[in-house]
């Protein structure tokens, strides 16, 4: 089977498009210096985009950010909306500064970081997203945020 310049221009057109599909469109959300407790500007997102919201973290501390679904299970004040199923969580990750290591490349205890939530957004309507950030042998928080996620097809 021979292939022509059509066909071999065809396939490069569809492997393009499989690429292009593939790429995510995604939106950061720096809460790192932001010191209130709610995000009062709603973040606009489209169905299928992903939103990433990085809040300023030290787990060396024991101190670490959760996702909570509901005002009651934060238990903090909220835009008084419980959340939709517009949001879909893919997974959170934490990351240190990057300038809290040693020359010799060892780290410094006790250097704060990120902690850094994924969503995918996965149909049109509005969440508020609430976060707490505690120790976990702690019932109390010590500080909370949450954010009002708008979507649209």
């Amino acid at each position: 089977m021979t292939l022509n310049k059509k066909s071999i221009l065809l396939i490069v057109i569809a492997l393009s498009c499989v690429i292009q599909a593939e790429k995510v469109d995604t939106k950061i959300l720096d809460l790192t210096t932001f010191g209130l407790e709610r995000y009062e500007t709603p973040i606009d997102v489209i169905v299928g985009q992903h939103l990433q919201i990085i809040l300023q973290e030290n787990p060396t501390t024991g101190y670490e950010w959760e996702q909570c679904n509901t005002q009651a299970a934060c238990d903090i004040l909220t835009f008084g909306q419980e959340p939709q199923h517009t949001l879909k969580f893919i997974g959170s990750s934490t990351s240190r500064k990057s300038q809290s290591s040693n020359q010799d490349g060892s780290v410094f205890v006790g250097v704060g970081g990120s902690h850094t939530f994924e969503f995918e957004v996965v149909e049109a309507g509005q969440s508020d997203l609430h976060f707490i950030n505690k120790r976990s042998w702690e019932v109390n928080a010590v500080e909370s945020k949450s954010v009002r996620i708008i979507s649209v097809q």
